[in-house]
């Protein structure tokens, strides 16, 4: 049966039996046994590996793909379970009997182990410590963060919602002095005076103390009338910023309200010998000497800010003031007249600069200045004076009685009042009445100078020449400076009765000026 099986094969099925007439050693020997692939099978496969490179190659009956082999890359491929995992990776694929787990439970189970080592405290004292001091830092950022939003609340005047917003920051931040000084200034802007103080106390235990804390507490205690105190706080807050200037001005303030302007003088004077741009330590010292008496080294310090640019309207009003009382009225009216353009001028510097314009001779100016003033401030008796004067210069008698009306009514001794009055009499030609109540202003003061140059006046208009001599000459040994007197009597001897009475040589009747009294509202 195996033999006929293996009829068609060349090689005899058993070799020891050759076939007759063959030798032995001319029989093959025999080969191993396997199919060999047909010609019909090569030429499919061939024609299918060409379809691939060629695809209008014509189909076979049946395709066979050859074994391909990819392109090397630089980044291969992820292999099919990767793919199918990005695809959907909610998807269990069974890989030879294993599940693959997607990344988001891969996620949820780590978290879960690290959460549970944590709680039971596997970790050790290291990792415990360092998770500690990232809670710490992220409180100090968060801290940070709600110092910034109520500093925005404070500068835009939501007070209440800046002390909220910076007494939730002191838990996060409790060693940090910035939450501290602007619930302070907070509380206090509301009028909360001891609540700002137990801030700063608070602050002081927890040990978050700086220059501004002490600063503000200080400004607190010298509100409450605590100037011992608050100067105490003043000094602590220099010590740990002594190049803050408003820290030394609030000192040096201080110091002049317990009376000891000597020490607050010296001590501003120490700080100006430094290089500074500041002016504000010139105003000062111009100020605590002004208040010691310096008049002199006073001008010069509000002549050196105000050059410096200094644009407080106090500076330039006290600096025409020292002007003015001085006699440099021309200085002081090129001082004063740009705040009285712009309309914020106090009434003191407004009579001194009116009292400037008469002293110059400028009456209609002086008047200018004074007219709609003096009837809506009618208690401001040297306006009412000053008006009267203007009035009378330029002739105006109705206006000068309604001005003197009101100054005897706002202050019945003022010493001028006797004065004007004479005068009115005089240039409504009443000599007689004139020369009367100067008569007996005169019994009462009789050192008064222009009163008797009043009243020699009026004796020479009135033709009673002699006595009008005999009171220049009066005049002229008690003050051998007057102008008024000398010219008077250089008139009287030339026997010159034509010389107006409003004459420039009589400035005492529009220029009478005495020290100014200080600025109440200052």
């Amino acid at each position: 049966m195996e033999c006929r099986r293996q009829r068609r094969s060349p090689v005899p099925s058993c070799p020891d039996r050759p076939r007759a007439g063959l030798r032995p050693e001319a029989v093959r020997p025999a080969r191993p046994r396997y199919r060999r692939a047909s010609r019909t099978r090569r030429d499919r496969n061939a024609t299918a590996y060409r379809r691939t490179i060629d695809p209008e190659t014509p189909p076979m009956r049946r395709r066979i793909e050859p074994r391909s082999y990819p392109e090397p890359r630089l980044c291969p491929e992820p292999r099919a379970s990767v793919r199918a995992m990005q695809r959907n990776p909610t998807r269990i694929q069974r890989r030879k009997g294993r599940r693959a787990i997607p990344r988001s439970a891969e996620k949820i189970a780590i978290s879960l182990l690290l959460l549970v080592g944590l709680a039971t405290g596997c970790a050790g004292p290291f990792s415990k410590n360092r998770t500690d001091r990232a809670e710490t830092r992220w409180d100090r950022v968060r801290g940070e963060i709600q110092l910034r939003l109520a500093t925005q609340q404070y500068e835009a005047g939501l007070l209440e919602e800046a002390a909220r917003t910076a007494a939730e920051a002191l838990p996060l931040n409790p060693s940090a002095p910035g939450p501290y000084v602007l619930l302070a200034r907070a509380q206090w802007q509301l009028g909360r005076a001891t609540l700002a103080l137990r801030t700063c106390e608070s602050a002081r235990r927890a040990g978050a103390v700086s220059a501004d804390l002490l600063y503000t507490e200080g400004i607190i205690l010298e509100q409450q009338g605590r100037a011992e105190q608050a100067l105490d706080a003043y000094e602590q807050a220099q010590r740990l910023d002594p190049d803050n200037v408003d820290i030394l001005m609030a000192r040096a303030e201080c110091l002049a309200d317990l009376d000891r302007l000597e020490e607050a003088l010296s001590l501003v004077e120490a700080r100006r010998k430094q290089p500074t741009d500041d002016g504000s330590l010139d105003v000062l010292a111009a100020h605590l000497a002004d208040r010691l008496g310096r008049k002199d080294r006073a001008l010069a310090l509000y002549r050196r800010a105000y050059e410096r640019g200094e644009t407080d309207p106090v500076v330039t009003e006290r600096l025409g003031l020292l002007l003015a009382e001085s006699g440099r009225c021309r200085q002081a009216a090129d001082v004063l007249a740009p705040l009285a353009q712009e309309g914020s001028i106090s009434s003191t510097a407004r009579n001194a600069l009116a009292s400037c314009d008469l002293f110059m001779g400028n009456a209609s100016a002086a008047r200018a200045l004074l007219e709609d003033f003096a009837p809506d401030h009618p208690h401001d008796a040297q306006a009412q004076i000053l008006l009267t004067k203007a009035a009378l210069a330029d002739g105006d008698i109705v206006t000068a009685l309604a001005a003197l009306d009101r100054a005897r009514l706002a202050d019945p001794n003022h010493p001028e009042l006797p004065l004007l009055r004479a005068t009115v009499l005089w240039k409504r030609g009443r000599f007689s009445a004139a020369a009367a109540r100067l008569y007996d202003h005169l019994e009462a003061h009789p050192g008064d100078v222009d009163a008797l140059c009043l009243l020699a006046e009026v004796l020479r208009a009135s033709g009673r020449i002699e006595e009008a001599q005999a009171h220049f000459r009066q005049a002229l040994r008690l003050r051998p400076d007057c102008a008024w007197a000398r010219a008077g009597l250089d008139a009287v001897d030339r026997k010159d009765d034509t010389a107006p009475s409003d004459s420039p040589a009589r400035p005492a009747l529009t220029a009478r000026t005495e020290p100014l009294p200080p600025d109440p509202q200052r």
